[in-house]
This record gives structure tokens, sequence and C-alpha cells, in this order.
């Protein structure tokens, strides 16, 4: 499988988002998978749909206290549905979704 990641810096205004919005819209005409981490205002990435990355209480909720011994964050939420992120590429296919940042130490678990 091809996977591509690409991360984008650059100082305030100085049309990170603006790039990244069109490269989500041709991912998307192409028929791949888009998802955006780290939102930026509400306005940016209109082609995309906000998921939530589920908490660590969640997942413990989900799977049980054995969760926390091999922590992995696996689940996000669509609309009112829970999801497993390991199907989210098919489940997304010709999609692009966006989610804000978690705190760092679940931000850690999910990369």
């Amino acid at each position: 499988m091809n996977r591509r990641l690409y991360i984008l810096i650059g100082a305030q205004r100085s049309g990170k988002s603006y790039f990244s919005n069109d490269l989500l819209q041709k991912y998307k005409a192409a028929g791949n998978t888009g998802i955006v981490y780290n939102l930026g205002k509400p306005t940016d990435f209109a082609a995309a749909k906000e998921i939530f990355l589920c908490s660590e209480k969640q997942h413990v909720l989900n799977f049980g206290k054995s969760w926390k011994e091999n922590p992995e964050f696996i689940l996000y939420e669509d609309e009112t549905e829970i999801k497993d992120f390991r199907n989210f590429c098919p489940d997304w296919k010709g999609r692009a979704a966006k989610t804000a940042r978690l705190d760092l130490t679940q931000e850690r678990l999910f990369f």
C-alpha cells in the first residue's frame, strides 16, 4: 500500500491551510482518503467532515481496564457512531475527515 504522510510547517498566514485544503480536494477527487489532524480555524478544510478521536476514558469503557496494559488509540466517533480507526481508509474512501488535536499524552498513543 502506498501511504503518504504530509506535514506542513510555516508561519501564520503563510498558506498552509489553503495548500492543504487544495491537496485534500485533489486526494478526494482521485478516490483517496485524507485526514487533517489539528483543524486550524473552524472555516478551514471545508472539504473534510469533522470526526472526534475517542479519549482514553472512552477506550477503557469499550475495551475494559485491560486496555491500559497495551494502549492503542483506535476509536473515533463519526457523528453518533463509534468506529475502529484501523478501518478508516476503506470506510472513508474518496472522502476526507478532520479532527482536533488530542492532549500530548493521548497524542503520543495515537501516533
